[in-house]
């Protein structure tokens, strides 16, 4: 069952480690931001876990036939383990598409504080 709810998840996991990396991050110590990329891919990973038991209790509580409870229980299994198991990746990717960002978004910063200083 895909609902509506689910993208708002979705997005909530890939906003989550760009303001994990970028709240207060001057990229000025490296030690600070391997850190907070660390911190970024386990608050996916928690964040993962947390949205596969929510995930699973909405669609229960909106299940109306025995055949949708069912489906329910039945796809648990594999999709929880993966996600206990391999929901690192995912924050590693993220993680590591965030910190991009934000490390062009800084340069991109500074490259024009100095073009504006030169004039």
């Amino acid at each position: 069952m895909f609902l509506d709810y689910k993208i708002g998840l979705i997005v909530g996991m890939v906003v989550l480690p760009f303001l994990v990396l970028s709240i207060n991050n001057k990229f000025d110590s490296s030690g600070k931001t391997a850190m907070r990329f660390v911190f970024a891919i386990i608050a996916v990973w928690v964040y993962l876990v947390v949205s596969r038991f929510v995930v699973d209790e909405v669609d229960l509580h909106l299940a109306k036939t025995l055949e949708e409870i069912e489906y329910v229980y039945d796809r648990d299994g594999a999709k929880n383990s993966v996600v206990l198991f391999l929901g690192w990746l995912p924050g590693i990717f993220l993680a590591t598409l965030s910190w991009f960002l934000m490390r062009c978004w800084h340069w991109f910063k500074v490259r024009i504080r100095k073009m504006e200083q030169e004039r």
